[in-house]
């Protein structure tokens, strides 16, 4: 079989605002973090912006609100830990709770 391709029409391309995801839930960024099996107990800023399915990418959420939300997120639970040393900034998981019990606490109040 053999398709045309129509030149007379433009293809139709699609563009995702990466901004800051200001509306984007604390814990629902967290449910995402703690469930994905690729992560251990420590990730790049970098790996969480742009690595395959990361949470930047799918939420297409911008550097700088990447950033917010990871020092958000490590005021209200303390067992994460953001470090910004020597040019390397990484999010450090002291433990992992289980993702489940974030949500919950998102939706339920708990």
């Amino acid at each position: 079989m053999v398709r045309t391709i129509q030149r007379d029409k433009p293809p139709t391309l699609y563009h995702i605002e990466t901004n800051e995801k200001e509306q984007l839930p604390n814990e629902v960024l967290l449910f995402t973090l703690l469930d994905d099996p690729e992560i251990g107990m420590s990730v790049s800023l970098d790996e969480l912006e742009r690595a395959y399915n990361s949470v930047g990418s799918v939420f297409a959420i911008s550097r700088s609100g990447l950033v917010q939300k990871i020092e958000s997120l490590c005021q209200d639970f303390d067992f994460l830990v953001y470090k910004d040393d020597a040019g390397i900034r990484e999010l450090q998981f002291k433990s992992k709770p289980n993702p489940y019990k974030i949500l919950d606490r998102y939706y339920n109040g708990y």
